[in-house]
């Protein structure tokens, strides 16, 4: 998970859109995974405009 943490951390910095990642552990009864989301703004500001 280091070397995702760090290829993110180069990213941010030479992009202007932020990425990020979430990793969540889930537990439903019997059944287990992990949910891996990963957040790229594509946009800056405000997307609903009047």
């Amino acid at each position: 998970m280091d070397i995702t943490q760090q290829r993110i951390a180069l990213f941010n910095r030479h992009y202007p859109n932020q990425l990020s990642i979430e990793i969540n552990d889930l537990q439903r009864q019997k059944e287990t995974g992990t949910l891996v989301r990963i957040v790229y703004n594509l946009l800056d500001g405000p997307t609903n405009e009047t």
